[in-house]
């Protein structure tokens, strides 16, 4: 989860830091992207932490040592 929640800031500040240098704005998109991709992350993070795990207590043990 923390891969997501790192790449999405990430990602969100580098697309931002981009269209920036790009179009020759201030650190309008900067800020911008850096939000989307923080909520995103967060989205995400959100979604994989509410799907319920049915497979709980069901693991076995490895004998093959």
């Amino acid at each position: 989860m923390l891969s997501y929640l790192i790449g999405g800031v990430a990602a969100g500040f580098l697309l931002g830091w981009l269209f920036d240098t790009w179009l020759g704005t201030t650190p309008l998109f900067l800020l911008l992207f850096f939000f989307l991709g923080t909520g995103v992350a967060f989205r995400k993070i959100y979604v994989i932490a509410s799907h319920p795990v049915d497979d709980i207590g069901t693991a076995t043990a490895d004998d093959e040592d």
